[in-house]
């Protein structure tokens, strides 16, 4: 996994990691801050303590907001960067892909798990 600045990550037990500099002279150049406060290092591999040992504060893979938002929030959508966007109601978030429920039906209104 490639670690990049302004990128967020998640660590084993879940903690959303903001990235703020990858370059520091050290074991741990990767430098990121857990829940806006708490500033933590990490190796290249984004491991906390080294890279032979595990830590529930290693990094596992990238955070999307996506992965928050709620089933039926209003989101607007298109197929092609030439399209219109067209407001559709959120499905959910799977595989680094946003889903919307089709036609502008919602997670009640659905006849079936239809998405676009």
């Amino acid at each position: 996994m490639k670690i990049e600045s302004k990128k967020t990550y998640l660590t084993r037990n879940g903690q959303k990691v903001r990235i703020v500099c990858t370059n520091i002279k050290s074991l741990r150049p990767i430098m990121g801050v857990i829940n806006n406060d708490e500033i933590v290092e990490f190796t290249k591999k984004g491991r906390y303590y080294s890279d032979d040992k595990t830590s529930d504060l290693d990094l596992i893979r990238e955070y999307s907001f996506w992965e928050d938002v709620e089933v039926d929030a209003r989101i607007y959508v298109r197929d092609s960067e030439n399209a219109n966007w067209i407001p559709r109601y959120f499905a959910k978030y799977e595989d680094g892909d946003v889903y919307a429920w089709s036609d502008g039906c919602t997670s009640f209104t659905v006849n079936s798990l239809d998405y676009e």
